[in-house]
């Protein structure tokens, strides 16, 4: 019995994809364990892999059956086979998904980033296919899960009621973006074969909808479009992106004579070209962030997900990717400046095109204060250097641990300076305070007689 429906003709990026499927004989299984112990709704950090990622997601109903722990396994193994699908079908190119590091786990898809997820809204909200793409994504994208992130897409496999059961996913096909409206789902309840976990159907359509994501097809390709549906080639029916699947993905193809979204000569979008697909082969190499010489505590972060440090100080990147390193100071921190590949101020930019070693110093700041006591009819000012106390205006700031502040006393016309007290002592308007911890200085006017 075939499962199919007609799919919806794209006329803008935005517009969803549909996968629609018939029966056909099971892949061989291709079970994967997955490493994870827990059931968070979160993207985990750190990062196991660095640049644009496939965060994956299984999320119900607030009045959905909970089969997280039955489904994490098949979910991850199903994953696992569009990976290496995907690297016999162009062994220089994988979707980059989203890695933990996962304790006492090989690495690979077994450290699968996998999110658990009760929506906050029940079955009857998410049952009408015609909304249901808008609903879910709004509910992820939003607090307290906040799946948005600008440099993630995200593959969800819903496991809740459907009324339209022969459409098996829909996606976005959002070639340059991620964020909250750059995801595919998965329908886990519709009347596609319930094969997930076997490398087969599921995972077929699983690939598709994530390939629509990844940028197929966008106008003007691809050249064999169907008639009336410019979403999908119709040159062959073992084509990935053909809108009926009947085959399992061990027997599908990415893009048949590569000549409409995948190795193709034409001037559209090649979803080879995706950020979204690491480099299989090429080199990795790494980049590494170290606090260098500072006293005080920061965090170091690379607009691409991968540096998160600490703790993720280290990680290899796809040779030629930029990578941009921010540095936020702690409490009473002040960032002092890069060292290494990175020299200046923030931001550091740096191009991996070699291993490189970035280092942040951070400086704990000590506060000083000081008091001007001024009898009758006096008058008189204290400044500092380095600049920042200019008393009676400014009478206290904070300073790099370490530093040596010399404060001068000035008096005015009329008044003469009497001495210090606290930190500083001596008659002397000069004095120099050593700031190893918060330290506190007097100084008197009195008037001249």
């Amino acid at each position: 019995m075939s499962y199919v429906v007609a799919p919806m003709r794209r006329v803008l990026l935005a517009l969803a994809a549909f996968a629609c499927v018939a029966a056909a004989a099971a892949a061989p299984a291709h079970a994967v364990t997955w490493c994870g112990t827990d059931a968070v709704a979160t993207d985990r950090l750190p990062e196991g892999v660095s640049a644009q990622q496939i965060h994956v997601i299984y999320a119900i109903p607030s009045d959905g059956a909970d089969r997280f722990g039955t489904l994490a396994g098949p979910i991850v193994s199903d994953v696992a086979a569009v990976d290496d699908w995907w690297r016999t079908q162009d062994p220089t190119r994988a979707p980059r998904f989203d890695l933990f590091p996962f304790p006492n786990c090989t690495p690979g898809i077994g450290q699968l980033d996998l999110s658990r997820v009760q929506l906050p809204h029940d079955s009857a909200w998410y049952l009408p296919l015609g909304t249901r793409f808008g609903r879910l994504a709004s509910d992820l994208g939003a607090p307290p899960f906040a799946f948005g992130d600008q440099y993630k897409k995200y593959l969800v496999f819903y496991d809740g009621p459907v009324d339209q059961n022969r459409v098996c996913g829909i996606s976005q096909v959002l070639p340059f973006s991620g964020g909250a409206f750059a995801m595919s789902f998965i329908f886990l309840a519709s009347l596609c074969p319930a094969d997930l976990g076997s490398g087969g159907l599921q995972a077929a359509v699983t690939a598709h909808e994530l390939t629509h994501n990844l940028g197929a097809l966008v106008f003007p390709g691809p050249a064999h479009a169907c008639p009336g549906d410019l979403g999908h080639p119709c040159d062959s029916d073992h084509d990935l992106m053909y809108p009926f699947l009947r085959y399992p993905l061990n027997q599908l193809v990415l893009d048949s004579g590569r000549d409409d979204y995948y190795g193709h000569a034409g001037n559209w979008f090649d979803v080879q070209d995706s950020t979204w697909l690491a480099h299989v082969g090429s080199p990795q190499p790494v980049l590494a962030v170290s606090f260098a010489g500072g006293t005080g505590t920061g965090h170091v972060a690379s607009g691409l997900p991968g540096i998160s440090c600490p703790p993720a100080c280290s990680i290899p990147w796809d040779e030629g990717t930029a990578v941009t390193l921010s540095a936020e100071p702690g409490e009473h921190t002040r960032f002092a400046g890069w060292s290494g590949t990175c020299t200046g101020v923030d931001p550091c930019n740096v191009t991996m095109d070699v291993a490189k070693t970035v280092g942040a110093r951070f400086a704990l700041q000590v506060g000083l204060k000081v008091q001007v006591l001024r009898r009758p009819g006096a008058a008189g000012s204290v400044l500092s250097r380095p600049a920042g106390i200019a008393c009676p205006s400014l009478c206290g700031d904070e300073f790099d641990e370490g530093t040596t502040v010399r404060l001068t006393a000035k008096p005015k016309k009329g008044s003469r300076f009497v001495g210090w007290s606290g930190a500083c002592r001596g008659k002397a308007p000069a004095c120099s305070v050593l700031l190893n911890a918060a330290k506190s200085a007097r100084a008197t006017f009195r008037r001249t007689s």
